[in-house]
């Protein structure tokens, strides 16, 4: 994991690069939940800071935040995507029942779920947190910037609080 990431510090996205109107590009807030574990939290931490120079922004909740805070959270209306870290080898059923409660209160949620792992730890079925309602589920942190910027226009167009 440390490895894709100084990879992406590296390599920009060629459609990222700094331009005049920088200014002007609405920020495109997200909710970090990390899933289970402090190694969670400061996945979400990198991926934070990968993606600085990005549209979009990680606030990154506690470690300790009870799924009802998530929801909470989520319910204010500040963030227009969750991403939830959740690192292999554990089961991911912490993660899927996250997934479920968000998508029960917000159905309208765009979740993203990090398994990011190396190959040898990656999961062969991501069917049943995609069944539980995650829009995305990546392995490495690449793919996860990815699938943010496939998003990017549905999340763009979401209301922001005044």
């Amino acid at each position: 994991m440390i490895g894709d990431a100084e990879a992406l510090r590296r390599t920009p996205r060629p459609d990222t690069s700094p331009s005049a109107d920088a200014t002007a590009i609405e920020r495109v807030t997200l909710l970090g939940l990390p899933a289970h574990t402090e190694a969670d939290r400061l996945a979400l931490e990198m991926f934070a800071k990968l993606l600085e120079g990005t549209p979009f922004v990680l606030q990154v909740a506690s470690v300790h935040a009870l799924s009802s805070e998530a929801v909470a959270m989520l319910g204010e209306g500040r963030h227009a995507a969750v991403c939830i870290a959740d690192l292999p080898p554990g089961s991911s059923s912490k993660a899927r029942y996250l997934v479920k409660r968000l998508v029960a209160a917000v159905p309208e949620a765009k979740i993203l779920l990090g398994r990011w792992a190396p190959p040898s730890l990656t999961d062969a079925q991501t069917k049943p947190i995609v069944g539980a309602g995650a829009v995305y589920v990546s392995s490495t942190l690449l793919e996860a910037r990815e699938q943010l910027y496939q998003l990017l226009p549905t999340l763009s167009r979401q209301p922001r609080p005044v």
